[in-house]
């Protein structure tokens, strides 16, 4: 009874804060909004990421109910921009000193 108790409460707080998160901002693959990324030197568009697997997330939910409320709401809570190569953050603007040069060293 405790169990179920407690898996209902933690699925509706994993439902409100997945409909919390903000949507996925667009960003149109122009010139301007190329960037370079510090860790891997590639220079593209970011990309929208979550961190953590889905297959990971479907198989939490099937087998283990209250894992997979918690890895849902980790997952929703940790979108972000990320490199489209490494899917490593803090992809920076071409116009920026770092980039800059590490751009004119290759």
């Amino acid at each position: 009874m405790t169990i179920a108790v407690i898996s209902i409460v933690l699925a509706i707080l994993g439902i409100t804060a997945a409909l919390r998160s903000p949507a996925t901002p667009p960003m149109i693959s122009t010139a301007a909004e190329q960037k370079y990324c510090p860790s891997c030197g590639t220079v593209g568009t970011p990309q929208f990421r979550k961190s953590g697997s889905t297959v990971v997330e479907i198989l939490l939910w099937l087998f283990v109910v209250v894992p997979g409320i918690v890895y849902s709401i980790w997952r929703a809570s940790t979108k972000r921009w990320a490199c489209p190569k490494c899917e490593a953050s803090g992809m920076i603007p071409l116009d920026s000193p770092k980039a800059k040069t590490a751009l004119h060293a290759k």
